[in-house]
This record gives C-alpha cells, structure tokens and sequence, in this order.
C-alpha cells in the first residue's frame, strides 16, 4: 500500500491531478450540495458518536464522519484557505503542499525543504521547512525566507494582523514559540514549555493554546504582542498535533483515535470518536461548519452544528 501512496503522489507531481476512484477530495462551496462533500463519501462512513450529554458538547449533533481524500504519504497539517477555498495540507515525504477540492487535489508548492505546517498571510503561503530551519513565504512573485536560523520549526499560526506565532523545536523534548511581526521583525517570546506538538490560536486571538506531551496549554497573548506564561488546563491522553478552536470556544484536540473538546475552563464537554490518528484539523466551507480531519494518509470530514475560524 505505501508503494502505490508514493507512485500516487508521483503522478501527482508530475500531472498536476489526481483525480478519479480514490476519493481525493477538497474545497468546499456553496454550490455542493450541502457543502459538506456527501455525494464523495466513502462506503465507509463512520457514525460521529458524542455521549457526554453535557449542553455545550459542540459534537452534538455531528453527521457521520466521511472520507474525503486519501492517498496522501505523510501529511503533518491541515488549513483551510478561504482566499482559495481549498484545504491545504503539508506532506514531507512527498515534499509539497497541496490543494485539496472535491475528488482531487494537486501540488500547490513543492518547497524541498520538508514542510510541516503551512499558514496563509492574505494570497501569500507561509510554510515551516523542518530541512532548511526557515520559514518561508510564496506568493506568484516567487518565495523568500522571513525567518532563517531556526533549530527545526514544526507549527505555526497566522494573526489576523499578518504577525506569525511560529513554534521552534530546540531539541526533542523542548520548544520555543517566536513572533514574526507583520512589519518583519523576529523575537522569542517563550522557551522551556516542553515539546510542542501543535499550535492554534483562540478565535478572538488574545491567546495561543499549545499542545505538548502533557496536554494543552494557554498562553495569553498581551496588547503589546509578547506572551505571558503557559498555563496548563488540561491533561490529555495520548495528545496528538491536531488542534482548532471553534467559534464559541472550545479547544479540539486529537487525543488518540479520537478528537477531544474542552470547555472554557479546559473541562472535557465532548468527544468525537474518528477511528483513526488525526494530526490536524481545520474548519472549512462557504459556512465554516465542515470540520476537516488531516490523518497521516487521508482526509476526513465531519458536518457540525458549530462553525468555527479556518
């Protein structure tokens, strides 16, 4: 199965698509249906299953859990790009970006430099290259590093004011989460967190919520732009790198094979359970209530009653 996964990426590479049988999937409109990709759903639908009874569990009401893509080699994120409508995924093995829409997806970027994690600042890619220790943008005017001399930058996320949280593994049991100023000035704003596994930023953005061997974390983030101390909220279970934020609050994280949402005092209020490890996930469609599900080799989604940011 890993032969034929590689020689699929290959094809893409070279064509540009792949498209067909394999159920690769994408952006989502509002002219799809519901927005939500059932007419491409797999055989193999999984049945969202939320049993805490609590009011505020945001899978409540969750419909089947659906295969949208697969054939990926080793995706490591997932964001959805409103500017493009598409969901983008980051896979080093195969060394490129992708454009993932309904029933096929293609190379966006093949930055050769093993990119995991990708962001967006308006029309211009923002990609962590682990191989290079820099973080570049790509826009149609070319790339150009914004942030060099890194140990090994594993996750980022993009401000609605273009500034970049950016997290730097020094080593692998410890980490630093840097700023890039929109106006381009670099600066470390917190060390000795432990390992970070995933970042994303709260929906109103006064905070970044980490993800790290012990759980998740808060980290407020000040009117002047600095960070102040992480704060431990919530222990989790065999914490994956996938986490989101939904629109009311609740932090989703991967916790094994399932995906865990916190309340505002990081208690569990849901748990939705995929099946499979999920490495990120991501909000997307014309409504934002399409949560997508990046596993290591496909892309899964799942229709919520809650939207949430991309």
């Amino acid at each position: 199965m890993r032969a034929i996964e590689r020689s699929c990426v290959a094809v893409l590479l070279l064509a540009g698509a792949c498209q067909g049988a394999d159920h690769l999937l994408g952006g989502l409109s509002e002219g799809s249906g519901a927005g939500d990709g059932s007419s491409e759903a797999s055989d193999d639908e999984a049945t969202a299953s939320s049993d805490t009874g609590d009011a505020n569990d945001p899978f409540a009401g969750a419909e089947a859990i659906k295969t949208w893509a697969d054939g990926l080699t080793a995706a490591t994120s997932g964001v959805w790009s409103p500017a493009r409508n598409r969901l983008l995924v980051t896979d080093p093995v195969a060394d490129a970006i992708l454009e993932v829409r309904p029933m096929s997806f293609a190379p966006l970027a093949s930055p050769a430099g093993e990119p995991l994690a990708v962001g967006e600042r308006g029309a211009a890619l923002v990609v962590a290259e682990s191989a290079t220790g820099s973080v570049v943008q790509r826009d149609d005017a070319g790339s150009s590093v914004i942030v060099d001399g890194l140990a090994r930058p594993t996750a980022l996320a993009v401000a609605a004011n273009d500034d970049v949280w950016i997290v730097d593994a020094v080593s692998d049991d410890d980490a630093v989460i840097g700023r890039l100023a929109a106006a381009g000035a670099w600066s470390v704003e917190l060390g000795g967190i432990g390992s970070v596994r995933g970042l994303a930023l709260a929906a109103d953005e006064s905070a970044l919520y980490a993800v790290t061997a012990a759980g998740v974390s808060r980290i407020a983030i000040t009117e002047a732009g600095t960070l102040g101390a992480a704060e431990a909220i919530a222990e989790i279970p065999a914490a994956t790198s996938a986490i989101c934020i939904d629109d009311d609050g609740h932090v989703l994280v991967g916790s094994g094979t399932s995906l865990v949402a916190l309340g505002l005092a990081g208690e569990v209020v849901g748990t939705l359970d995929v099946g499979e490890i999920v490495v990120d996930c991501s909000f997307g469609g014309y409504d934002r209530r399409t949560l997508l599900l990046a596993t290591s080799t496909a892309i899964l989604s799942v229709r919520l009653t809650v939207a949430g940011p991309p």
